[in-house]
């Protein structure tokens, strides 16, 4: 027979063992309601985003590259749909290679906007980037969230006398906002960056500087690291203020092509953080034979259109190379009589070379450089090819022309 020890002994166990059990339950039963809410939340949270994805609509309308600056523009349009669209995500590239970059827009519903990019921001050249894709960029719980790609287009090459305008006024190229991140302190007012987008010559440029955003002092506050405080940080040492760091947005270039940029430094004084904003030295682009434009270090190059380049030669890939009459000869016949359109001549090539989208100009009363719109190849080889101009003109039969690659070449002819 047990003892009343040993009875006490292993009563002691079971209760132990109860409450083991009862505490095990417990947790499963908190662990059950707290994931009910994790997949309850998530699945709110995904339907939420997919309600404001599925309102937003957007298309590319044209995507093109110009062939002598290496610059991609993409203009987007919106639909009707709500939703609050606080960037577009980008992404460039070809079938083994894409590389996306962010620009934040404000783009309205029913509204247009042109977003133009150097090639090299996404490590590509005009040969390789073949198509671009956008993506809606919203804030949701203080959160960036980029959505699915809404559509895809071919990038199409062109030079200056094909591309399509970009603009006809300022809100085509974007949305004038303060540049995130720049604010900075001066005396006691706050300085941010402030973006301007322009159109000038129907194409899209930007520009920023820094203006005053806040003044701190009228509101009885102090500044400090680009917010209006109600008193002074308190400290011990430097570290405590703050980080020294570049400002962003704030570079810019001497007239010896180096780059300077504004300078935060964070000090401890009187156990009071205070900051110090100087200029200070970034960079010497001539180390590495380059110029310095617009706050970075560029490699110069020689021509960014034709018309940088001396009279005989054109620009190519960024440089000036010889232009040469690509074609000259005498014309046979024009039609209409009087007002001539076509005409066609025996020395037209009749295969494999078409000049459409070149210039042609002529020794007569006609003095203008004409763009050829089609090239016609004859149905046998003892007829002549004809062209169509962009134009009626004073042409006539038995008078010479000459065929140039590019406007510029056609009037500037040697």
């Amino acid at each position: 027979m047990f003892s009343n020890k040993s009875k006490k002994a292993m009563s002691t166990v079971i209760v132990a063992l109860i409450l083991i059990a009862l505490v095990l339950i417990a947790i499963g039963m908190v662990w059950m309601v707290i994931k009910k809410i994790m997949v309850e939340g998530t699945s709110t949270i995904t339907k939420a985003q997919f309600a404001i994805y599925s309102r937003m609509d957007l298309k590319i309308e044209t995507a093109q590259v110009n062939k002598d600056t290496n610059k991609l523009t993409v203009k987007v349009k919106r639909s009707s749909g709500k939703g609050n669209l606080s960037g577009i995500n980008f992404i460039v590239g070809n079938e083994t290679f894409s590389k996306s970059v962010k620009r934040d827009t404000d783009l309205g519903e029913l509204e247009y906007r042109t977003f133009v990019f150097d090639l090299a921001e996404f490590n590509l050249n005009i040969e390789s980037a073949k198509e671009v894709s956008i993506a809606p960029i919203i804030i949701s719980g203080g959160e960036e969230i980029i959505g699915e790609i809404m559509d895809t287009a071919p990038i199409k090459q062109v030079s200056f006398e094909e591309e399509i305008p970009l603009c006809s006024e300022n809100s085509d190229c974007g949305t004038d906002n303060w540049v995130s991140g720049t604010e900075y302190c001066s005396g006691d007012s706050i300085l941010q960056e402030w973006m301007e987008y322009l159109c000038e010559l129907e194409g899209c440029s930007s520009q920023s500087n820094p203006i005053l955003k806040e003044n701190c002092s009228a509101q009885g506050k102090v500044c400090f690291a680009g917010e209006c405080l109600e008193e002074p940080t308190s400290c011990s040492e430097n570290s405590d203020c703050g980080e020294d760091s570049w400002i962003p947005g704030t570079e810019y270039c001497d007239q010896d092509d180096n780059v300077w940029q504004k300078w935060e430094e964070y000090i401890c004084e009187h156990e009071t953080c205070k900051e110090n904003i100087i200029d200070k030295f970034k960079e010497e682009c001539a180390l590495t034979g380059q110029i310095c434009f617009q706050g970075e270090c560029f490699t110069p190059l020689e021509c960014f259109e034709h018309s940088d380049c001396n009279v005989g030669e054109m620009c190519k890939d960024n440089e000036c190379i010889p232009e040469y009459v690509i074609n000259s000869g005498t014309i046979y016949s024009i039609w209409p009589i009087g007002g001539g359109e076509y005409f066609d001549s025996p020395d037209l090539p009749k295969s494999e070379v078409n000049y459409i989208n070149y210039f042609v100009r002529f020794t007569g009363s006609e003095s203008r450089c004409l763009k050829i719109t089609e090239h016609v190849y004859p149905d046998s080889p003892e007829y002549n090819s004809y062209i169509k101009l962009n134009s009626t003109s004073s042409i006539q039969a038995g008078e010479n022309y000459d065929i140039w690659q590019t406007l510029w070449g056609c009037y500037n002819q040697v």
